[in-house]
């Protein structure tokens, strides 16, 4: 589970566990800026696909190999969006629920 591990660090930490290596080797090698802290809608981000990646685990823990084949293909194609898209599917569920965060001007707006 050194996944669900990561996830949880993610959760707790003001960067992810990429930007906080990112965050120290480019400080420390090419002297660069900081990376900005990441709110509560990363966190949710970081929240659902923990409970993500734990879901798939339990269906295979417990012989649902269909399930889980299909919730691990479902992440695969939720982590390809973002990747493809730049749209991030936690981030607009956050939106949805809590509203659009101030300082957000939509593509083509201003």
């Amino acid at each position: 589970m050194p996944i669900l591990h990561t996830f949880s660090m993610a959760w707790e930490s003001p960067l992810d566990p990429t930007g906080g290596i990112a965050q120290t080797n480019q400080r420390s090698w090419w002297r660069g800026p900081h990376l900005p802290k990441y709110g509560a809608r990363k966190h949710f981000a970081c929240a659902v696909g923990a409970a993500w990646v734990a879901s798939i685990g339990a269906a295979f823990y417990f012989g649902q190999t269909y399930l889980g084949h299909a919730l691990g293909g479902s992440m695969v194609v939720a982590a390809a969006v973002p990747t493809i898209t730049d749209f991030c599917i936690p981030s607009f569920v956050w939106g949805l629920i809590f509203g659009k965060p101030a300082g957000c001007p939509l593509v083509g707006e201003g």
